[in-house]
């Protein structure tokens, strides 16, 4: 735990939802309106890569009938978007055609999804109305076709007069709601002086420090932990931050009103525990593999009471829900609420304390509050972070009442933030100071010390690290991956790799970063994220830190082989640019939806056939928009350019179709039920690592691909687990796509997922394509 113990950064979710609504005049008809929205997203801070938005991009269809047919009256539909903006649909009914979504007498409205998002459908009419918001599998036809069976509509086929879907599915209040229910069921900890009660504040605290984070999000950071007997520990922070003065919101004038509490400044509590789910029945020295991490967030205080809030915006980057604004850089995940609503793992998100990286940090020159003067009570502090890590040193941690975990197969290993911690305070915490003599830890990981008998690390990684990698990466990285893979279930060995081993092509795409063969592994997506689109380094304060100095990027883009953002005077480009995506390469019938949703910082776009077989005819629907369709006359391969522009600026990219007209199922007919889970069962189950426990599996292995194994053996379990890992966004970037094709996956390339062979890729086509269509389960 450090400065990023808690949620603090945020970022504008930058939900501009673009959704062309609907209008009924008469029975059965269907009239299409629509809206201009910009769909870029140059801001997206401590957003998670893939939010699991509610609906893909698409064209949906609004059905409104009744409870019953025959019925004769008139409705409006208000649809909200994901900015806030509405849209009303008014209609009436002669003879309805009751709660039947496919019924030519239910008014039907159509509404296109240019990009992943979410909406709200609420009702109003003097009659019982049942809504149906249905996907329209060709996604292409001029006159959307209606059918039954979408997940969209009431899964027990009862009427509801409100259809309410989340712009994302882990960053909502009903998230957050889930989240609290979970880890707090009696609302015992639903304000910070409950919290404080419950965990143990009363007796006060075991320590105190005064800082100002630098790196993380600026604020003054007033922080209280304890050590409780039953080895859980606790800590909260009271964040101050001076706001009055545009364009000075992190500057020392922070840390001033921290030391003079002004409380007009305090802008918000975050609190963390570790401890058991439920106190009575365990506790964390005995059985500390039942502790995990707890986040909760309170509001100033408001009539004496700080209150429990489900959302904060603590960097101007807008609201944002618990406990995702947590996770992204406390590492785990975020699992999709149960079909019931509830939260799974018993609001068990995997997620790690964060030390402090106490030379990044500003101190007051005021006797008890100068770093010298906090030393001790830091490295304490720090200390029982250490402890709670899976794999610390046991007897390193009797010394401060704290059983470390063991990490389970398959999870976090936790060695990696280990060997970081004892870099910096010396094995076993025998430093009395955060980095030694001279107060800097300089620590490098043994995977990142250049080798100059192999040439690997190649010379200079080290200093890559220090100045890039160690300070805006590892951070977060630190505290993902897996211990999944050959030679990944020990500590350091001497080479610098896990269990003494090299790293082999199994494990090198994980993402902890642990040596510089993961890094370099990961080359072409560090150049996206950070150089194109802008998502990383994650947080806002940071995310400037590494721009304003020119060297940081220049370093980092000098060590990516086959780097292209540099430029002849040895600049590289900031993001900001156009980056033109035009979506994966697939083979496809035909009329199929182009898009260019996934583009960044782009105003306008531009479509162009750049290849066809000879004597084909292949057309678009409007070469200027967002989502053409494409249709041709035969079967074959197409090239298709997009350019992206905007301000002069111009990025061109190709997307590559295989036109097949034999191609069965369609995409637009592929369903989970009939075609992709089946084809998930059969390649996945019968081998041994997605097999139920007890059936020669591996232990950790997180997903059953089959029905039979999940927890309670249903199908619908099967579905919400496969649809977890959709992208709906960047549907080639998917789990349930990128893990079979070899992208960090124990089992590496599975047969049909070989996107290098164009001869076994059918399974790879199959799923993306499903993807694209919507994801319909039946």
């Amino acid at each position: 735990m450090n400065a990023r113990l808690h949620p603090g950064r945020r970022c504008v979710l930058a939900a501009a939802l673009v959704l062309l609504a609907g209008g009924c005049e008469r029975d059965g008809a269907v009239e299409e309106f629509s809206t201009a929205i910009g769909i870029s997203e140059p801001d997206s801070f401590l957003r998670y890569l893939d939010a699991q938005a509610s609906l893909p991009a698409g064209n949906y269809t609004l059905v409104v009938g009744t409870d019953s047919a025959g019925q004769a009256g008139s409705f409006t539909v208000t649809a909200t978007l994901d900015d806030g903006s509405t849209r009303s649909f008014s209609g009436n009914w002669t003879v309805s055609g009751g709660a039947d979504a496919t019924a030519a007498a239910n008014p039907a409205f159509t509404l296109a999804l240019d990009r992943p998002g979410g909406v709200v459908l609420a009702a109003s009419s003097a009659t019982a109305v049942c809504l149906y918001l249905l996907r329209d599998p060709n996604d292409s036809a001029p006159d959307p076709t209606v059918r039954s069976g979408s997940r969209y509509a009431p899964a027990d086929g009862g009427c509801v007069d409100r259809i309410e879907l989340p712009a994302s599915g882990i960053a909502s209040l009903a998230y957050a709601r889930a989240y609290y229910a979970a880890i707090d069921p009696a609302d015992d900890r639903d304000t910070l002086a409950k919290w404080l009660s419950f965990n143990g504040f009363d007796a006060g605290a075991r320590g105190h420090v005064r800082f100002r984070d630098t790196r993380d999000l600026g604020y003054g950071r007033n922080m209280f932990f304890r050590v409780n007997a039953d080895g859980t520990f606790a800590a909260y922070v009271d964040n101050f931050q001076v706001q009055d003065i545009p364009g000075f919101d992190y500057t020392n004038l922070n840390l001033d009103a921290l030391v003079a509490n002004q409380r007009r400044h305090h802008i918000g509590t975050n609190a963390i525990e570790y401890s058991c789910l439920d106190p009575t029945a365990c506790d964390c020295l005995t059985t500390p593999q039942e502790c995990f991490v707890k986040f909760f967030t309170f509001l100033p205080a408001s009539g004496g009471v700080q209150r429990r809030t489900l959302v904060q915006d603590l960097d101007g980057r807008g609201e944002k829900p618990m406990p995702g604004i947590c996770v992204t850089c406390h590492g785990g995940e975020t699992p999709p609420l149960l079909p019931d609503g509830r939260f799974a793992n018993d609001g068990d998100v995997d997620a790690k304390l964060q030390f402090l990286e106490v030379d990044t940090f500003g101190f007051a020159e005021r006797t008890g509050l100068r770093r010298t003067d906090q030393e001790a009570t830091l490295k304490a502090l720090n200390h029982a972070v250490y402890c709670t890590t899976p794999g610390a040193d046991t007897a390193a941690c009797a010394t401060v009442g704290l059983t470390p975990p063991t990490p389970p197969p398959g999870d976090w290993p936790g060695y990696l933030a280990l060997g970081i911690m004892e870099g910096c305070y010396g094995a076993a915490f025998s430093e009395t100071r955060y980095g030694g003599d001279d107060g800097e830890c300089d620590y490098v990981p043994p995977g990142w010390r250049p080798n100059p008998n192999t040439g690997s690390p190649p010379a200079g990684a080290d200093q890559l690290y220090l100045q890039v990698v160690g300070p805006h990466c590892m951070v977060c990285h630190a505290r993902q991956g897996s211990n999944l893979g050959t030679g990944q279930v020990d500590a350091f060995g001497a080479d610098g790799n896990f269990g003494g081993g090299d790293d082999v092509a199994d494990n090198t795409k994980d993402v902890d970063f642990s040596t510089w063969a993961k890094f370099v592994a990961h080359a072409a997506d560090i150049e996206r994220l950070v150089f194109e689109e802008g998502r990383m380094p994650l947080g806002l304060l940071n995310y400037n830190v590494f721009w304003n100095d020119p060297n940081k990027p220049a370093l980092l883009g000098s060590f990516l082989p086959g780097f292209s953002q540099g430029n002849a005077d040895g600049t590289v480009n900031r993001p900001g640019a156009p980056v033109a995506r035009p979506g994966p390469s697939r083979t496809t019938t035909v009329p199929t939806r182009l898009s260019a949703a996934a583009s960044r910082f782009a105003e306008t776009y531009a479509w162009t056939v750049a290849s066809s077989p000879a004597g084909s005819t292949p057309t678009l629907s409007d070469a200027s928009a967002l989502r053409p369709v494409f249709d041709t006359d035969r079967d074959g391969e197409y090239q298709v350019r997009l350019t992206a522009s905007a301000g002069g600026v111009s990025d061109s990219a190709l997307v590559t179709l295989t036109v097949d007209s034999t191609l069965s199922p369609a995409p637009g007919d592929l369903t989970f039920d009939a075609d992709v889970g089946p084809l998930l069962t059969a390649t996945c189950a019968t081998a041994n690592c997605h097999q139920a426990a007890g059936a020669g599996s591996i232990a950790g292995v997180p997903v059953f691909w089959n029905a039979a194994d999940q927890p309670n053996g249903t199908a619908d379990e099967y579905f919400r687990e496969v649809l977890a890992r959709v992208n709906f966004a960047e549907p080639e970037r998917s789990r349930l796509l990128s893990k079979p094709s070899g992208n960090h996956h124990y089992g590496g390339v599975v047969s049909g997922f070989d996107t290098a062979d164009l001869n076994d890729r059918d399974g790879y086509d199959t799923v993306l394509n499903w993807i694209l269509a919507g994801a319909r389960r039946n």
